[in-house]
C-alpha cells in the first residue's frame, strides 16, 4: 500500500519533532553535566562516582591546555 502525501508529511513532521526533542535532551544533559561538575568542584555536591568523573574532566582539560600551548 502506498502512503498518501498527508501520511508522508505527518511522518516527516514526527521525525523532525523526534530529532528536535533528542537534540534538546542532549543539550539538557550537557547543562546538567556542567552544573554537576561545578557543584562537585566547589564541594557543594559529593558522591564518589561524581568525584571520579570530575577528576577525569580535570585531567582532560589539563591535557587539552598542554596541547594548545605546544
Amino acid at each position: 500500500m502506498t502512503a498518501t502525501p498527508g501520511q508522508v508529511a505527518d511522518k516527516a513532521k514526527t521525525e523532525v519533532s523526534e530529532a528536535q526533542t533528542k537534540n534538546e535532551l542532549v543539550k539538557t544533559y550537557e547543562v546538567l553535566g556542567k552544573k554537576t561538575y561545578e557543584l562537585v568542584d566547589k564541594g557543594e555536591l559529593e558522591h564518589k562516582e561524581l568525584k571520579e568523573i570530575v577528576a577525569k574532566v580535570k585531567e582532560l582539560r589539563d591535557k587539552l591546555e598542554q596541547l594548545q600551548v605546544s
